[in-house]
């Protein structure tokens, strides 16, 4: 969890379902078929890995919420994707990975002007 989340020991701190949420996590990354998914992501680094003919094709509206410090998925991805696709980037500052586990505050009032404006 340290990899993904940019200030853990406040997570915890803050978070009551932290503990429900990172043992199921845990849990999940024990099984065959998420292992095998999880080394496939992994490999492609899902940087670039599906066509950007292939992401012309979305027809609903697309909205990038990014946490700003993500190691799996660096900022810049989602800042080329933005720019590349004319997708709205909304960015959360001090979240890694996971922005709607840190802060998910941040998350909720991004995911709301992103429906609002789709």
């Amino acid at each position: 969890m340290r990899h993904v989340i940019h200030d853990l020991e406040r997570v915890k701190a803050e978070d009551d379902g932290w503990s429900a949420f990172a043992d199921y996590t845990v849990a999940k990354a024990v099984s065959p078929a998420v292992k095998r998914t999880m080394r496939q992501l992994v490999g492609v680094g899902l940087r670039g890995a599906v066509p950007e003919s292939e992401l012309r094709t979305i027809e609903v509206p697309v909205t990038l919420i990014w946490g700003q410090e993500d190691p799996l998925t660096p900022f810049r991805v989602g800042e080329r994707l933005s720019s590349t696709l004319g997708w709205p980037l909304r960015v959360i500052g001090g979240s890694d990975h996971l922005p709607h586990v840190e802060p998910p505050e941040a998350f909720v009032r991004e995911l709301a002007v992103a429906m609002d404006e789709g």
